[in-house]
């Protein structure tokens, strides 16, 4: 079984749609609250600004879904955020975030 959440943006938005704040409240319902939780954040690049302003826009990607895990009574300890902007990934999606359950 695939122990993951995906969420795919466009490339300018930056919070989550009322569908995937349904997915990240229903995925931390179901989870057991010893599961560590990656969350991989990715952002484009956008041709005027730099590969920070990725970074930044997936940090704050990531943030937003780690919030919304630990409004949900998810333990904070037990949550990674990894913003890797523009950096590749096997999704095929260059705005998406991923939350790994291990």
């Amino acid at each position: 079984k695939d122990r993951k959440l995906r969420v795919i943006y466009k490339p300018n938005q930056k919070n989550l749609d009322q569908n995937d704040i349904i997915k990240v409240i229903e995925l931390t319902n179901n989870l057991n609250r010893e599961n560590i939780l990656t969350i991989k954040s990715y952002a484009s690049k956008n041709t005027n600004k730099g590969s920070s302003e990725a970074r930044r826009a997936s940090l704050s990607r990531a943030l937003e879904i780690r919030s919304l895990l630990i409004e949900n009574n998810f333990p904070a300890i037990n949550i990674f955020v990894k913003a890797l902007g523009a950096e590749k990934n096997n999704e095929g999606f260059t705005d998406i975030v991923i939350v790994e359950i291990n």
